[in-house]
């Protein structure tokens, strides 16, 4: 679906992608959203890609953008420059790779002991 207007969907036809210049999305899901700006309220997408996205008491599972503002909200992966507002996200790009760092640390420690007994 493309657009450059709002979009309401329902539960039982919510639409898999849509593509906008701007996206405002309310009370429904959409699998991925791409759009220079979405805003979400009361809704949820799964896959968001965008250069600014809003989330207004809704949900995001992954968001790729510039700039996230989460009001009552949440966003399960944020890859984006700036996160702002009161925002619930679980795994941004610090953690990201503070993870990443984690276990290569670990798997670095793990595979000394295995290469001594192997040699």
């Amino acid at each position: 679906m493309t657009s450059d207007s709002q979009i309401h969907t329902t539960p039982e036809t919510p639409p898999n992608q849509v593509q906008a210049r701007e996206l405002q999305f309310s009370h429904g899901q959409i699998q991925h959203a791409e759009a220079r700006y979405i805003e979400v309220n009361q809704g949820g997408i799964a896959l968001a890609t965008s250069d600014m996205v809003t989330v207004k008491k809704g949900g995001i599972a992954v968001a790729v953008a510039d700039s996230v503002r989460v009001e009552e909200g949440s966003v399960g992966v944020a890859i984006a420059g700036q996160i702002s507002g009161d925002a619930t996200v679980l795994f941004d790009l610090r953690a990201a790779v503070l993870f990443g760092v984690i276990v290569g640390v670990v798997v670095g420690l793990l595979k000394r002991p295995i290469a001594r007994k192997a040699g």
